[in-house]
């Protein structure tokens, strides 16, 4: 008899114990939502090292705008949450397919981006969720490239400018850069002797200028940040006086 009820006693106890299912993963989402930034100066750089980016995600689409070089590019980089850049199964812009490189995805042309960009981005690995997205608007330049200027060292030098229709503006002048806020009603940028702007190493005659402008779309997957950014730029020489 008591051997029947320790055998009914280990039945139950057996019966009862159910190995603990372990939960299935999260369900990949994604939440995408536009910022419209106003002013912004984020240029989407990073650091790598081990340092974690300020952005997860970051693709630019370029346009050269009455410049004899006629650079169209497109150009991604992806990171993980340390900071190190990954790679995806592919990128592609507008549908066609970025090249990866050591330290981005780049894709080159002579055809001018003339609207909104479609970016698309697919990866396997589950690092980053199948996305498409499209840019913001690519920008006026604001700089209507100058003929015979004149670059006096000694004095201060100032170019109109129209930052109405962007969200910020680099302009370079013999390796200085400028930022300039978009849309802040600021309509010249001024370079003084003492920002020690530097002849073209090509030519010592001239001076060498570079303008690029840039509309910001900035959203969230997964809780991250990604950037995108649509530019319109140039590049063009001024004389250089002594």
């Amino acid at each position: 008899m008591k051997k029947a009820v320790i055998l009914l006693i280990v039945l139950v106890v057996f019966c009862c114990k159910r190995k603990e299912k372990t939960p299935d993963p999260p369900v990949a989402t994604t939440t995408t939502t536009t910022t419209t930034t106003s002013g912004s100066t984020t240029s989407g750089n990073t650091t790598t090292g081990g340092q974690a980016p300020k952005n997860a995600a970051e693709f630019e689409a370029y346009n050269s705008i009455n410049s004899s070089l006629n650079t169209v590019y497109g150009t991604a980089k992806l990171y993980n949450t340390s900071g190190n850049q990954i790679s995806a199964d592919y990128i592609k812009i507008d549908g066609q397919q970025l090249t990866k490189l050591s330290d981005k995805y780049l894709y080159t042309s002579v055809k001018t981006f003339t609207a909104p960009v479609s970016w698309e981005i697919s990866d396997s690995y589950d690092n980053f969720p199948d996305t498409t997205f499209m840019s913001k608007p690519f920008p006026s330049l604001g700089y209507t490239t100058a003929v015979n200027t004149v670059y006096d060292k000694t004095k201060d030098f100032t170019i109109n400018i129209d930052v109405s229709t962007c969200d910020s503006m680099l302009f370079e002048l013999g390796g200085v850069i400028k930022r300039i806020v978009g849309r802040s009603g600021v309509t010249s940028v001024t370079f003084k002797p003492t920002d020690n702007v530097k002849r073209s190493i090509y030519d010592s005659t001239e001076v060498e200028v570079s303008v690029k402008s840039y509309n910001y779309h900035i959203f969230q997957v997964r809780g991250r940040t990604w950037i995108s950014m649509a530019g319109s730029g140039t590049g063009s020489t001024y004389k250089y006086k002594n």
